[in-house]
């Protein structure tokens, strides 16, 4: 029996709880405070705006730092553990992101290239402000990122290699995260 439910274990994102890990399809099938996340409700992590396809993404933890008060007529910027898809120029690309306080780490990939070859990305972030290094395989930074988050979870900016000679538009949006990632 644990072998036919280890697999789907395997699949379920870090810190969620098992017990309380239930299909959703917006955050009103959850209650109690939690929220939708890739179809499955979540505790931990406070109402956020929508993402695409009816799910939210999840909230940041909150930061060490005194931070100003928020308006509420602002969308809250959204960052903790996600996955995204989008654009770094014209490449599309593919990653995950997790956010620790007021440290992000992750990873990305090129899907255009097929070669699977993963980007290390480490930085920090100051209310929706993140800027991330892209390591090279062998520890090399051969980028920067510097955007920010917005209330529904898109992160946005510029791209710039490690000599600063090259810089590009990068759009990046929540999407379902695959088992690769968690």
């Amino acid at each position: 029996m644990l072998l036919r439910i280890l697999p789907l274990l395997l699949m379920l994102p870090l810190g969620c709880n098992v017990d309380k890990d239930r299909a959703c399809a917006s955050n009103n099938d959850c209650g109690g405070g939690r929220i939708c996340v890739n179809s499955r409700c979540r505790d931990g992590v406070a109402p956020a705006a929508s993402a695409p396809g009816g799910t939210s993404a999840p909230s940041p933890a909150p930061s060490s730092s005194a931070s100003a008060p928020v308006d509420p007529k602002e969308p809250t910027p959204v960052l903790g553990d996600f996955c995204f898809s989008g654009t770094i120029g014209d490449q599309s690309v593919s990653g995950a992101l997790k956010a620790f306080g007021d440290r992000v780490s992750g990873e990305y990939y090129q899907a255009k290239t097929g070669s699977g070859t993963r980007r290390r990305l480490t930085g920090t972030r100051a209310g929706s402000t993140v800027k991330l290094k892209e390591q090279a395989n062998d520890g090399t930074v051969a980028g920067t990122f510097e955007g920010a988050v917005t209330g529904g979870g898109r992160y946005t900016g510029t791209w710039s290699s490690s000599s600063g000679s090259r810089k590009m538009p990068f759009d990046l949006g929540p999407t379902v995260c695959g088992p690769e990632y968690w």
